[in-house]
Parts: C-alpha cells; sequence; structure tokens
C-alpha cells in the first residue's frame, strides 16, 4: 500500500511540476471517479480515478500544446481558433474479471489490470468545429499499484476481496496518440437543442481505435461548450463544461472498431493472460452537466452497449466529475 502511495507521490510531484504546467496559470480543477457500483456491477472496468488542471486563453494568457504533444502538433491549426483548452490529467483505472473471487480467473474472462497515467489534451475550437491532440503515458502491471487501492476501497466498503490480482498483467510502460474532431451539425431555432458528431482516431500500445459518436443535448448556452464531447470515451472526464452559465442533459450513441487494447490482448512485449472479443462495438449514453457560480457537476452513465461481454465489461461504468474555478 505504502509503495503505490508513494509512487503517486512521485508522479504528481512530476504532475504539478512538468515544465510545461508549472509555467500554466489554471483556470479550473476537477475531480472525476468513476465506477460499475452506479450500474450494479464490480467487473470489467471497475474504478476510475482522476485529477485535471484546466488552462483557459484569455486575453492575457495565449495557451499552445505542451512539448508532450509535439509529435501531434502538426496536425492542429491554432491561430485563428476563438477558443483553446489545455487540460493536464493524473489518473488510474482499474479492470477485474467477471468472478473476483478467483484466485485464478477463467482464461475466457478479461485479465486483471491496473494503469496509472498522465494525460495532456489540447482543445482549439471555433464556430465551425473544435480539434483535439491528446497524448498519454502511464505504466500497467503491480507498480500502477491498482492491487492495492482495489483491496482497500473493497475493505472499507465490506465487499469481496479480489483474490486474482496475481495474475494481472507485468509491469509495462504504455502510451496513446489521440486526434479527434467534434462538430455541430445541428441547432434548433430556440438554440436550446443541438446534435454534435465527433470522428476520433487513437494508435498506441493502450489501444488503437477509429470512432465515431452523435450527442443529442438539450440545455442553456450549448454553443459554449460543444467541444467538450471530445473528452468523452477516454476516461479523463465526462462531457462537463469548463465554462461558466451553463447546463445541459445528453444521450450519444458511439460506434468504435478496436485494433489493439492492452486490457483485453495482455502485456504487448511478455506473454501474459488475455481474451478473445469483437472488435467492433456500439454504446450509448447518458448524462447531464450542470454549472453555478464557481462551480460545476456533471453525471454519465455508459450503459446501453452491444457486443461481446468482454468488450461491454470495459465500458459500462457511470462518472461522476466536479469541477471547481480557481
Amino acid at each position: 500500500m505504502f509503495y503505490s502511495l508513494n509512487l503517486l507521490k512521485y508522479i504528481l510531484v512530476f504532475f504539478l511540476f512538468f515544465p510545461s504546467v508549472s509555467k500554466a496559470e489554471f483556470d479550473w480543477i476537477s475531480f472525476t471517479y468513476d465506477n460499475d457500483f452506479f450500474l450494479g456491477d464490480d467487473s470489467g472496468y471497475t474504478n476510475g480515478l482522476f485529477f485535471s488542471l484546466y488552462e483557459l486563453e484569455n486575453s492575457d494568457v495565449n495557451v499552445e500544446p505542451s512539448w508532450m504533444l509535439s509529435p501531434l502538433k502538426w496536425s492542429i491549426e491554432s491561430e485563428s481558433a476563438l477558443s483553446k483548452i489545455n487540460s493536464y490529467t493524473v489518473g488510474q483505472v482499474i479492470i477485474t474479471p467477471d468472478d473476483i473471487t478467483q484466485k485464478v480467473p477463467p482464461s475466457n474472462s478479461t485479465p486483471y489490470a491496473g494503469m496509472l497515467f498522465l494525460n495532456d489534451t489540447y482543445i482549439s475550437s471555433n464556430k465551425k468545429y473544435a480539434d483535439a491532440i491528446r497524448v498519454i503515458l502511464g505504466v500497467v502491471g503491480p507498480i500502477s499499484g491498482a492491487e492495492h487501492v482495489q483491496k482497500e476501497i473493497h475493505r472499507i466498503v465490506g465487499a469481496n476481496d479480489p483474490k486474482g490480482w496475481d495474475t494481472q498483467l507485468n509491469n509495462e510502460l504504455v502510451f496513446q496518440f489521440s486526434r479527434a474532431r467534434a462538430w455541430r451539425s445541428w441547432v434548433s431555432e430556440s438554440q436550446r437543442f443541438d446534435i454534435v458528431n465527433m470522428l476520433d482516431v487513437s494508435l498506441g500500445t493502450i489501444s488503437s481505435s477509429v470512432s465515431a459518436s452523435s450527442m443529442i443535448r438539450y440545455g442553456k448556452n450549448l454553443e459554449k461548450s460543444y467541444e467538450t464531447i471530445l473528452y468523452a470515451q477516454k476516461r479523463t472526464s465526462n462531457p462537463v463544461s469548463v465554462k461558466k452559465e451553463h447546463w445541459n442533459v445528453f444521450a450519444s450513441i458511439y460506434t468504435k472498431y478496436l485494433f489493439n487494447s492492452i486490457f483485453l490482448d495482455g502485456n504487448t512485449f511478455e506473454k501474459s493472460r488475455s481474451v478473445d472479443y469483437d472488435p467492433k462495438h456500439l454504446g450509448m449514453a447518458l448524462g447531464f452537466s450542470y454549472s453555478w457560480n464557481n462551480y460545476i457537476v456533471s453525471l454519465a452513465i455508459n450503459n446501453f452497449n452491444q457486443g461481446d461481454k468482454e468488450r461491454k465489461n470495459l465500458d459500462r461504468f457511470g462518472t461522476f466529475t466536479i469541477a471547481i474555478k480557481l
């Protein structure tokens, strides 16, 4: 337990004193908690904790991508953008099979896995569309501390002790590069309804995929927050706006083709547990976001998934975010 806490402490120090981060003047801070207990389950993607800092451009601050995003800078145009957002996230995710009471889970079940990571996301938007580039760097395996975190949480809440962590994925450095675009395809005359579409391409050892989604929203000041769909499906936060005077309820549908996933395929360079899965996936999500004064809360449920059981388990969870203006 102390090992994982010390590791998290060092990563937080690195995160906070990361050269581009330490020079930034942050506007918002957020905490996101994912868990499948929102849906009465405890398998697959079972838990996620994320801490994020947001930097917004204003008349005094010009927000540009950090050096961490250098490999993707060429793909995004930010000079003519009306809005720019940098977000830095440190997080941990925990993956488990259906039955956590077995010391050696069945070979056809999702492997035990944990990931500790840093996420740097840059979003540039104008009236027509918003672009995002993203880099995730992390570690998978015992070094992530996932085993100790889950055991401690289950001890506190009186849940079953997970027995199979000795079968988890091996230690490995992992990464992912992502490029996405979102745009509003329809807006009602009242400006209360809109439809936002998104395309996303990801490449890396964490996972590689192509995905498309469409979200219908009802709310206030929708034009100021349509780009937040770019945070969806990345386990960094749900669609929460980092701007004031905003609320909306939303429903989205998304489809994804998965080329690889370390949580299903196992370790990239070493032999480890893995599971067969259907690379095609279709899912839906429901949620809301509400802001007042200097606070924002957001809740979303990702539940209505079509596909094989192992894929559904990774994409079936509830997520809660609270953001505070600094």
